[in-house]
């Protein structure tokens, strides 16, 4: 691959994603034909030949939403050019073609389960929702992107959710925890909470 940035060559990361990978991926590529602005058909294919020629069992087909609309609507299909990607019985639509958005689609759809993570709050902590520059709302979509689901948990009035993460992040409380919050969290890290 002679371009400059490589644009016709996986990164070791998606490699070695879709090496972990057994068993076929499905691709229906939602796109319309060629017209003045372009083939968004070969945009596709060009994007995904670089995956195909690595993983041999990825399936890869096209549907002209207009054709087909009420199977572009079942699937949830908004954008023309959207991709509908099924593995391992799992599936989840992407309109988004870039390298780093499609491997993460590949990474949520591999992963057994979503895994969840819990964000103290009642302490002042910093938000995964807010747009403060203190808070940590980028932070928290980079996570979702990797197929992580963020809850707010406030241990002072329920600690059930803690049994359901993988995770507890305390992120810069500014009022001091309680006694009883305290036990709460160490009784969750002795039973291998994180």
């Amino acid at each position: 691959d002679f371009t400059f940035n490589k644009r016709n060559t996986l990164s070791d990361a998606s490699k070695e994603v879709l090496d972990k990978m057994n068993g076929p991926i499905k691709i229906t590529a939602f796109a319309t034909g060629a017209d003045e602005q372009g083939d968004l058909k070969k945009t596709i294919y060009d994007f995904l030949d670089k995956y195909i020629k690595h993983k041999k069992d990825i399936e890869l087909n096209f549907i002209d939403p207009r054709q087909d609309p009420v199977k572009a609507e079942k699937l949830g299909i908004k954008f023309d050019g959207e991709l509908f990607v099924i593995y391992d019985k799992k599936s989840e639509n992407l309109s988004n073609l870039t390298e780093q958005e499609f491997t993460n689609l590949l990474i949520r759809l591999s992963r057994d389960s979503n895994r969840k993570i819990n964000n103290l709050i009642g302490h002042g902590e910093s938000s995964f929702e807010g747009t403060k520059p203190s808070d940590l709302s980028n932070f928290a979509s980079q996570l979702r992107n990797k197929g992580f689901e963020i809850q707010s948990l406030n241990i002072a009035n329920d600690d059930a959710l803690l049994r359901e993460g993988t995770l507890l992040m305390i992120v810069s409380p500014k009022v001091k925890v309680l006694p009883g919050e305290t036990k709460r969290i160490i009784r969750y890290i002795e039973n291998g909470g994180n």
